[in-house]
């Protein structure tokens, strides 16, 4: 007879997993498939206890009915088998198997439990397994197959998850160590099934089913639900982002990568990090903004460019996807070296395009469509002290304006203003930019040598002689230039008012003529 303390231990084993298995459903209502399968597992495993303790009540005699001894036995018999196929499930599930190869392996497995229940179904008509005989449980010939089938069909589990394990490792070194868990759960029963052959009045088989789905719960499905639960933290985030990844300058390797257009190319357990960011930014970055990028996440530099700094970003136009924002954070330091950062991509073509536009409108007269005066002023202050000696500056001023308005309207004085502005921007904006100053005022800054300054004009001339408009037939824009290089280092705003002088002085003539 058997011992009492089989059937406690047994049911003790199915009131602790059913503890697992509420706490679990309690945590997580909508479980991803992982804990789906680990949840059929768990039930199965808690169903096999059960039955195992009620053996053990027959076992030792508590209950003494061969007939209910008997199907107990081959319930047991047929469950250890059947048991394995719920953990390959799991295996092939959290390991991330592709369907085709599952099916092969289900099929595998299937023709250990096949040979277990025609074992059984023999064992009706003839104890080729056990059988009861006034409450006591021998065994018989063919029990030792039966057995040996179970360790088979195990093994072929166990050696799957092993397999899986080394290759998956590799793939993704975040997961490494989880991945060899799921071999050691699968493990467990193994070896306690070795230990119920040696010692068959002992609950062996549901201690090993129970450390299994203790190790997987507590190590693997636990562990998963914690890091899931930060990359939607991370997604969250990366609403925003058009992607974040951390990495680990100790190592140069990623240990983070969240909607990165690159991630499926490149995997993050490569260790060289940098070439990575370097590939990828080959692939989306435009070439002029390449060099520049390239600089920003050079790895070797960030401690000595990062020094007194949290966050440093940088603007660059991808080659499909517009403007975009990158920023690196020092996530971690030690002995004043950074030694995690994080890197976040951002989508900021709108906002940019946006910036760009309203940039456009306030430095845009809205009549011609050239620079306004306060981008005229802001071209001033940016190239005093800095202008090349190849710079030219142009004053306009278009004559009759008043006439025209007094004597064909407001439309028509307009047409003579945007018809002037076009001749200017047609030969000078080439060469530099051309800005309206006022009501019939232009300056143009401009970078060409005295003789192009001369085919310049000559070809500003021709565009006025050859236009005719709606109402006004014909142009007349009076001009004053000066050549940086022949005044002794006067400043632009000097220069600007040589060129008016000498525009002034065109003017006069004109009248003077007419």
């Amino acid at each position: 007879m058997g011992n009492d303390l089989y059937w406690v231990s047994a049911l003790t084993y199915a009131c602790i997993l059913l503890f697992v298995l509420i706490n679990d459903i309690r945590i997580k209502r909508n479980p991803d498939k992982v804990e789906k399968t680990f949840r059929i597992m768990t039930i199965w495993v808690i169903i096999f206890c059960v039955q195992d303790s009620l053996w053990g009540l027959c076992d030792c005699g508590l209950i003494q009915s061969d007939i209910v001894f008997t199907i107990s036995s081959t319930i047991f018999h047929l469950s250890t088998v059947l048991t394995t196929f719920v953990w390959l499930l799991f295996v092939l599930q959290y390991l991330g198997i592709e369907k085709r190869n599952r099916i092969i392996f289900i099929c595998i497995d299937f023709l250990f439990i096949l040979f277990q229940f025609t074992l059984i179904v023999i064992n009706f008509f003839y104890p080729t397994i056990f059988r009861i005989v006034d409450g006591i449980y021998e065994t018989a010939d063919l029990r030792v197959f039966s057995f040996i089938n179970q360790y088979i069909a195990y093994l072929f589990v166990g050696i799957t998850a092993f397999v899986y394990t080394l290759v998956f490792s590799r793939r993704n070194s975040n997961k490494e160590i989880r991945y060899k868990y799921v071999t050691l759960a699968t493990l467990a029963p193994i070896v306690m099934g070795v230990i119920q052959l040696w010692f068959p009045h002992g609950p062996y088989y549901s201690l090993g089913y129970f450390l299994g789905c203790f190790i997987i719960n507590s190590l693997i499905v636990s562990k998963d639900r914690e890091e899931n639960e930060r990359n939607v933290i991370y997604k969250a985030i990366a609403n925003s982002m058009h992607s974040i990844s951390i990495i680990n300058l100790k190592e140069n390797r990623f240990e983070k990568m969240i909607e990165v257009s690159y991630s499926s190319e490149y995997s993050i357990n490569d260790k060289d990090a940098q070439s990575i960011l370097y590939k990828a930014l080959t692939q989306y970055c435009r070439e002029e903004y390449l060099d520049i990028v390239k600089e920003f996440v050079d790895l070797n530099t960030i401690n000595e460019r990062m020094k007194n700094k949290e966050v440093i970003t940088c603007e660059f136009v991808g080659e499909k996807i517009g403007w975009m924002r990158m920023s690196i954070v020092a996530l971690e330091r030690e002995d004043d070296k950074i030694t995690k950062i994080s890197i976040t991509t951002q989508l900021i073509d709108e906002q940019k395009r946006e910036q760009i536009e309203l940039l456009y409108i306030s430095n845009t007269d809205e009549l011609t469509g050239l620079y306004n005066r306060r981008a005229y002023e802001n071209e001033l202050n940016n190239i005093e002290g800095n202008a090349k000696e190849d710079l030219v500056v142009f004053a306009f001023d278009i004559n009759e304006v008043k006439k025209v308005n007094d004597t064909f309207g407001h439309t028509a004085g307009d047409e003579l203003i945007c018809a002037s502005a076009s001749c200017i921007r047609n030969v000078f904006a080439h060469h530099g930019k051309v800005f309206r100053i006022g009501g019939d005022e232009f300056v143009a800054l401009i970078y060409c040598d005295s003789e192009k300054t001369k085919d310049l004009v000559n070809e500003f001339e021709k565009e006025m002689a050859n236009y005719h408009g709606k109402q006004i037939d014909k142009i007349s824009v009076s001009y004053g230039y000066v050549l940086a290089k022949e005044t002794r280092k006067q400043s632009v705003r000097k220069l600007t008012i040589i060129a008016d002088e000498r525009m002034y002085n065109n003017k006069q003539i004109y009248y003077s003529k007419k």
